[in-house]
Parts: structure tokens; sequence; C-alpha cells
């Protein structure tokens, strides 16, 4: 079974790709277009990390209603300039450091890897903060759910995050099994590196088999319908598991 889809890897490596930017003097406001339509929207938790360097305000938010790029942008926009006149902060007169994340529902919200359908980021080296947008997750706002080879789109989610929960699985035990070399001991070498790290991708790959062959033993799937669940669950950016 080597037709195996690392999807944790394929994820953490292509993260953005499928994303946009876009710079400030694009960031719009409910005041600047006031027939836009805002999201409804609810904060989830907000984190406030101060110290010399930065004063870090980040923001999570369930949205709902009338979502689209101009909406979420103008949403974003509203909230970190009312976020960016804060005060009463102990390094700073204000935030410096401003990060605004809509997500479409809690399991997003929840999952371990990303989930949020767009972002706003100003990092202290920063003038201005950018947007970006997740366009798997926009470009399936509104769409009826869909049944596939005898499964439902809620019964497949739920074999996606099987399918993730296998492989972080298998990472886990590797890794544990054979732990790479610290390379700031004297014993240290590349080939000793090499070495371990060959045997640890070996165990990986192995368990993955394993865990996938019970995978599709459990819900009587086949291996084309297993790959075709995986990239799905990528493809349309569904939640990762917690």
């Amino acid at each position: 079974m080597k037709k195996i889809i690392l999807i944790l890897t394929f994820v953490l490596l292509s993260t953005g790709c499928a994303n946009r930017n876009i710079e400030n003097n694009n960031i719009s406001t409910e005041t600047e277009k006031p027939n836009i339509v805002l999201p409804d929207y609810e904060l989830l938790e907000e984190k406030i990390d101060e110290m010399p360097v930065k004063t870090q305000i980040a923001q999570f938010y369930l949205v709902t209603g009338n979502i689209n790029t101009e909406s979420l942008m103008a949403l974003l926009g509203n909230l970190y300039y009312k976020t960016i006149k804060r005060t009463g902060f102990k390094y700073h007169d204000n935030p410096n450091a401003i990060y605004i994340y809509a997500y479409l529902d809690k399991e997003h919200y929840a999952g371990s890897l990303g989930g949020w359908v767009a972002m706003l980021s100003q990092n202290v080296s920063e003038n201005s903060p950018t947007i970006n947008f997740d366009d798997n997750q926009l470009s399936q706002i509104g769409k009826v759910p869909e049944e596939k080879f005898g499964l439902s789109e809620d019964k497949r989610k739920e074999i996606w995050q099987a399918i993730v929960q296998s492989e972080n699985r298998a990472r886990v035990e590797s890794e544990k099994q054979y732990p790479l070399p610290d390379p700031t001991q004297a014993s240290y070498t590349q080939e000793k590196f090499n070495a371990q790290w060959e045997k640890q991708i070996d165990l990986q790959y192995s368990l993955q088999d394993k865990y996938s062959a019970e995978i599709l033993t459990k819900y009587d799937i086949t291996q084309d319908q297993f790959d075709d669940i995986a990239a799905e669950g990528i493809t349309k950016s569904w939640a990762f598991p917690k």
C-alpha cells in the first residue's frame, strides 16, 4: 500500500499556496464602503502577549452570514483599526503586532492546523497589515453537500480525520522509536543522523500502511476511495482533528 498521501507534510509545505495577500492600501472598512454587508461575527478567543519588543494581540472570530472576500476584508479591516487604537499596555502605547483570524465553524477553529478562512497579520517589522484568504474554503460556501460512493460528506469528513490522525500517530511513534541525534552533542555526526532518519522514515511508512489498512477495514472502503477522500479533504480545506 505505497500510495500513501502524507497529508500533514503536504499541507505544511503548501500552506499559503491557495491564499492571496492583499496589501494595506486595499483593506477596506465599513465606513469606506458602506454598501458592504459585513458578516456576523463572534469573538472566540483573544490572546495578548506583552514584552519589551512587542505588544501582540491575536483574535479569533467565528464568522457567519454574508461571507466573501470583500465582506471579510471589510470586517477584518474594521477589527484591525479598532485594535490598533487600543491603549493601556505595559511596554507600548498601542499594539505593534496584530493577528486576526476568521473561521467558518468551530471545528476549523479547534483543528490542529490552520483552519481559518481569512487572516489579517501585521508583525513588528511591518508597517501595514496583509490579509490572506483560503480560497478552498471560500469556494465551498453555499454548495450542497454531495454523496460519493455511498458515503455522505459528513462520513467522508470522519474518515478524513481518521486518516490525518493515523498519519500523525505513525509519525509520533516512529520519532519516539528512532529519535534523531542531538547536533549539539559531541558524538553527533551527519552519518548517524542520516541512518536514524532513514530508520524513522521507514518505520513511519510501515506504520502508515498498517493504520491505513485498519481504516479501509473499519469503513469498508477501497484504497482508491481512501485516496480520493484524502485528496478531497485537502482541496476542500476540511477541518483537521484537534
